[in-house]
């Protein structure tokens, strides 16, 4: 079968064209832009790519099926084509659930944040174990050769993400995926351009709750109150629960802990006679995310020393706390962290390793916060570094100077010309410095500018 991709040029969706290739089928793709890593991916495919959205592609390709991006809206003139004509089309989570997922041990991971880090953590983990599983993750890992991959055994591992499907399905694109084994790693209000709250978010997560059968199994952590209530809502499979262990259990059923060692981290078992040691994580979060991918591996029958012995090797998913660069005795890191808790996440885990100042050069680039729906908590989620550098890159409708204020005029700047903005940075950071480059967009091309500069 040949299949055409719209909006081929996501990590997502390069990962599913990956995975139509192993599954024997002729892929071409289109999309507006490309840009390393994902057109080398796709460059390493062999796949035919076409940069644009025309009509007139569909008589050249002549596919037999259209997988449709939720880049792609109504409007554009290759979907009123295809709607028009009357072509098969379908989504990617669809594709994935009719043509991979089918007949497999489903191993999802859910939650607003550590989805891409924690997924990567239990494909590792597996790996390593000698399990050779399936996996979809939705950006760059280290240690793995792509962020997509058939496998051979039962298990595929699937980051599920809540965002909606498609133009054509408003349903969030784990409902697709039917998980065996799920992982809600946390649970909070995001994607406020396509929910309108946290009821209406977590909505879509009692359905999800409900595509899990009976003998399988849910994992979440013990002491978030959102989770609580959804399990309320209804649960039919087996809990699995986890917390720090400074934190008091707030459930009745199985709760694993974690706590930090100096540089290890130990998990504890829910009697407390079986402990198992990881090292080489940094940050709080990480510790979380570490634990229920852990779990997760269990779960299915892993060794829970070999587990850890596994997560000890671990390394790491690009753009996530990624070193970049170093000039002068200055470091330079790049981040995704697109919400506030995450940002704070990120930023704290940075001080642990930061032997100067700790500078945040920020894109407020994600949907959310051009809409401003976060920008009474910006300053709560940068208060710990101590100096923040905006790029305001011209889209936004709200005050980014008035959300930073209370850090005081020394300790903020705000820019909407990213030469400029390169330009002080790079005047005023000194040996010792850390810098985090936080965006989940392309921040005009600031981290080559860097390494130009470098």
């Amino acid at each position: 079968m040949h299949v055409h991709i719209l909006g081929i040029a996501g990590v997502l969706m390069s990962g599913v064209a990956r995975l139509a290739v192993q599954c024997g089928h002729t892929v071409t793709g289109c999309d507006r832009n490309f840009f390393p890593p994902v057109v080398d991916i796709l460059n390493e495919l062999d796949v035919p790519l076409i940069h644009n959205f025309d009509a007139d592609q569909l008589d050249s390709v002549g596919a037999d099926l259209y997988i449709v991006g939720n880049v792609m809206t109504r409007g554009m003139p290759i979907v009123e084509e295809i709607l028009n004509k009357k072509l098969p089309y379908t989504s990617a989570p669809r594709w994935l659930s009719d043509n991979v997922l089918s007949g497999r041990h489903v191993m999802a991971i859910a939650g607003t944040h550590g989805k891409t880090t924690t997924t990567t953590m239990l494909t590792w983990i597996l790996s390593e174990a000698g399990l050779n599983p399936g996996f979809l993750i939705g950006g760059i890992p280290k240690g793995i050769p792509h962020s997509a991959d058939h496998g051979d055994s039962p298990f595929f591992v699937v980051e599920a993400d809540e965002y909606d499907t498609s133009f054509f399905d408003k349903r969030s694109k784990f409902i697709h995926y039917r998980p065996d084994t799920l992982l809600i790693n946390n649970l909070e209000y995001d994607h406020t351009d396509i929910f309108r709250d946290l009821a209406d978010m977590m909505r879509q997560y009692h359905f999800l709750m409900r595509t899990i059968p009976s003998n399988g199994a849910v994992i979440y952590p013990a002491t978030c109150s959102n989770i609580t209530d959804l399990l309320n809502m209804g649960c039919w499979s087996d809990r699995v629960s986890f917390c720090r262990s400074i934190e008091k259990s707030c459930d009745n059923y199985t709760t694993w802990s974690w706590v930090r060692d100096g540089d290890s981290l130990i998990f504890k078992s829910p009697s407390g006679c079986d402990n198992y040691q990881v090292s080489s994580i940094v940050g709080e979060y990480n510790c979380h995310n570490a634990m229920a991918a852990f779990l997760m591996s269990i779960q299915i029958g892993v060794d829970p020393a070999k587990a850890a012995k596994a997560l000890s090797s671990f390394p790491g998913v690009k753009r996530r706390l990624e070193y970049i660069a170093e000039k002068d005795g200055v470091r330079f890191f790049d981040d995704f962290a697109h919400h506030p808790t995450a940002m704070k996440a990120s930023i704290l885990a940075a001080k642990e390793s930061c032997a100067g100042r700790l500078w945040v050069v920020f894109e407020p680039s994600s949907n959310s916060f051009r809409r401003g729906a976060w920008s009474d908590r910006l300053f709560e989620s940068v208060m710990d570094a101590d100096y923040v550098i905006c790029y305001t890159n011209g889209f936004l409708s709200w005050d980014v100077g008035s959300s930073l204020s209370a850090l005081g005029k020394d300790r903020f700047s705000v820019f909407d010309n990213i030469d400029s903005l390169l330009d002080n940075l790079l005047s005023k950071c000194r040996r010792g410095d850390d810098i985090i480059l936080m965006s989940n967009g392309f921040f005009a091309g600031l981290h080559q500018k860097i390494k130009d500069c470098l």
